[in-house]
């Protein structure tokens, strides 16, 4: 055990203002401008004491270190147009303009959020006693908050790694970068933190990756065996028959392809062959498995039926079957 682990584990106990808004607002499914009024209405902050942790883990109460209460002031100013638009003030004002003697304070009061409360007494506050809800899990979930609704969803977080985003599509691209090696230089490259960061930025651009839908485009196709056989000539020399042969499959799918009458089948056992090896290999790129042909009549059956008739192709399910049913027996 390591000399500061008994000393970490204290400041568990403890709950940053962010953590707990976001916890009351996703438990109890309202907005977080609701939370902050329902709080304020029960004198939360005349009630509550508020804590500072120093960078040694040592836990001090504001009355002992002369400190002005600022929950009062934090959320009269949440109140104003809601959580979201606040933090994201907050944040600008302590990453960008802090300093800065002509930036504009009338409507907004940066209130530094460098306190905490204490869990154990929040759950002697009545009212919130009477939510029954477990405090402690507070400090397990990754929020993210709805720009439209002021609204809090969350999940699990995985190593150990909090965090609270706000979707900004107002932030140049340069600002972009300068918060990505933020998070890169905290937590590293590889880290959950960092696939997240990356995650949400390509969520708030409309970038998301889609999920597997289907069969891919003839163009992705012949444009993925040309990849392939490019990767081929130039990592492995000892595949050159291999190279050849995948040409010769990517000659004759184009001229298939250009052809719209697909129910005319190959009868002589090397077009057979050639065949087959074509359709079980677009099968294993579009990264399907022996499980999803198991039924040559199922889903993916289905998935290639609905392409075709995008593409005013004419394809029957029998004819796809029997090719499903070919590939699979190479599998």
């Amino acid at each position: 055990m390591g000399l500061l682990d008994k000393a970490k584990e204290e400041t568990n106990k403890y709950i940053s203002p962010e953590d707990f808004l976001c916890f009351l607002s996703y438990r109890l499914d309202e907005p977080l401008k609701d939370v902050v009024s329902f709080l304020l209405y029960n004198r939360f902050d005349e009630l509550v004491c508020e804590y500072y942790i120093d960078d040694h883990y040592r836990i001090y109460d504001y009355k002992n270190i002369g400190r002005k209460y600022k929950t009062s002031m934090l959320f009269n100013e949440i109140a104003k147009d809601g959580f979201l638009d606040y933090m994201l003030f907050y944040h600008r004002f302590y990453d960008e303009d802090l300093g800065n003697d002509e930036l504009d304070l009338d409507y907004y009061e940066p209130i530094r959020m460098d306190f905490y409360y204490s869990l154990e007494q929040l759950q002697k506050l009545v009212f919130i006693k009477e939510l029954n809800l477990p405090l402690e899990e507070s400090n397990t979930l990754d929020y993210t908050i709805d720009d439209d609704h002021d609204n809090v969803i969350a999940k699990e977080s995985k190593d150990n790694i909090r965090s609270i985003v706000f979707i900004d599509n107002s932030i140049s691209e340069a600002e972009r970068a300068k918060l990505e090696q933020d998070v890169i230089n905290k937590y590293g490259e590889s880290s959950q933190a960092h696939n997240f960061h990356k995650l949400i930025t390509m969520a708030s651009r409309g970038e998301l990756p889609q999920q597997k839908t289907g069969f891919k485009s003839d163009k992705q196709i012949i444009n993925e065996l040309q990849e392939q056989v490019a990767q081929l000539t130039t990592y492995h020399n000892k595949a050159q028959d291999k190279v050849a042969e995948l040409e010769n499959q990517l000659a004759q799918s184009k001229a298939e392809l250009a052809d719209n009458s697909v129910d005319d089948e190959p009868t002589h056992h090397k077009s057979v062959g050639s065949m087959q090896a074509l359709v079980t290999t677009l099968i294993k790129m579009a990264e399907y498995d022996k499980e999803d042909l198991a039924d040559p009549y199922g889903e993916l059956n289905k998935l290639i039926q609905a392409k075709a008739e995008v593409l005013g192709l004419s394809v029957k399910k029998d004819f796809i079957a029997k090719w499903l049913k070919k590939a699979n027996d190479v599998l």
